[in-house]
């Protein structure tokens, strides 16, 4: 899918994820919510770099200065994938995208990610994106949208992109993003 909001166009498109809304979300202390290599498969997407870990938010690895592919998608209100890296089909692939609107609490005591595959040939999957507005963000568990790393050197995918966005209550989320 093109994802024009995002910055995609017809001949860079920028995939789409998963929106839930809800009026409450709880992910226990162990759960997951998980878009973990549901990203593009590898040699796919905007950031894929041959031979290399692939951009998204951030840079991916790349060897002896080798061109890198720009950091793309929205900062503000994430929903592109990630993009697969490597030279060949057993490449990382990337992350996915989760948008999650809530009209009231959302508590992660578990956690929400979107990290791209690492691998033990060729390059990393960018991370993809999380997207979480609601009225107050709490808990103490992790959201993450980590570049999957390369096994045996450091062609690592580069990380996601992650936008936490809270309406009139509040950010008591104490974990790590």
């Amino acid at each position: 899918a093109v994802n024009a909001a995002s910055g995609g166009i017809v001949s860079v498109p920028h995939g789409d994820g998963v929106t839930i809304n809800a009026d409450n979300i709880s992910i226990a202390s162990g759960g997951a919510l998980s878009a973990d290599g549901l990203g593009f498969w590898p040699q796919e997407g905007p950031g894929s770099n041959p031979g290399n870990g692939a951009s998204h938010g951030g840079y991916g690895y790349t060897y002896n200065g080798y061109r890198r592919n720009l950091p793309y998608g929205s900062y503000q209100e994430p929903t592109a994938l990630g993009s697969g890296g490597g030279s060949h089909s057993s490449a990382g692939l990337g992350g996915g995208a989760i948008k999650l609107n809530v009209s009231n609490t959302i508590t992660i005591d578990g956690t929400v990610s979107a990290n791209g595959h690492g691998v033990k040939a060729t390059g990393g999957g960018s991370g993809g994106s999380i997207w979480i507005i609601a009225d107050t963000i709490a808990g103490s568990g992790a959201i993450k949208a980590d570049g999957g790393n390369f096994w045996s050197t450091n062609f690592d995918g580069g990380g996601g992109r992650i936008s936490l966005a809270w309406t009139s209550g509040n950010l008591s989320f104490n974990g790590v993003v």
